[in-house]
């Protein structure tokens, strides 16, 4: 009996041993045929050359008379942005992401009435019902529906909305310039990151939105 038992647990380290090195295996294959990073360094570092500057018109001719802590406490200095994540929209989540975000962009947004809407990442969810992993062109094509039916994308000059990538909408590409990289065909900002100053009677402030996949 003892011998038996001692029998079952080497098949289970050898099995173990057998999977791990198995599991290396892959590894290093992906890296050495899978994505790689540094062939969109050129495309990073040409995000946002020079850092544009967005106004605040509403408080262009507000006077800063007030001095001390409670100045930045009156709703004159005050400013408002949303930021949602995890979006997911896809075959699996149907009815609810999509009724969601509608939702969210039709009604919500108004009532908040934010200077600036930040979406950042997981905006498709790039997995099917039958697992299958990968981009799905009509997830973005349903987005772009959305984000144009409530004219987000030209709102305040174009400057109320940016959008980002984050690793679903990234399943399956290898670099940026790939023809599934749905992205830059219909998102908002269509780039690899973005910066931008914010500039107010009381203040300028700066936005930085980094793609890191």
């Amino acid at each position: 009996m003892e011998n038996i038992k001692g029998l079952k647990h080497y098949w289970i380290f050898l099995v173990t041993l057998i999977f791990y090195t198995l599991g290396i295996v892959v590894h290093f294959i992906a890296q050495s045929k899978g994505p790689h990073p540094h062939h969109g360094r050129e495309i990073l570092e040409k995000v946002s050359p020079r850092i544009n500057t967005i106004n605040n018109s509403k408080n262009k001719n507000t006077t800063s008379a007030n001095t001390g802590p409670s100045k930045y406490a009156t709703p004159d200095n005050l400013f408002y942005f949303v930021q949602v994540s995890d979006i997911h929209m896809g075959e699996s989540h149907t009815s609810g992401t999509q009724g969601h975000f509608l939702y969210f962009t039709e009604k919500i947004l108004p009532i908040i009435n934010p200077n600036f809407l930040f979406i950042t990442g997981d905006i498709t969810d790039s997995i099917s019902k039958d697992l299958k992993i990968g981009t799905v062109k009509e997830d973005w094509v349903m987005y772009r529906k959305i984000i144009d039916h409530t004219n987000i994308p030209t709102k305040n000059n174009g400057t109320f909305l940016w959008d980002m990538r984050g690793n679903h909408d990234c399943f399956m590409i290898p670099e940026w310039n790939s023809k599934y990289n749905y992205f830059k065909d219909y998102s908002h900002t269509k780039t690899r990151g973005f910066s931008f100053n914010y500039e107010t009677s009381y203040g300028t402030y700066s936005f930085v939105g980094l793609d890191g996949w």
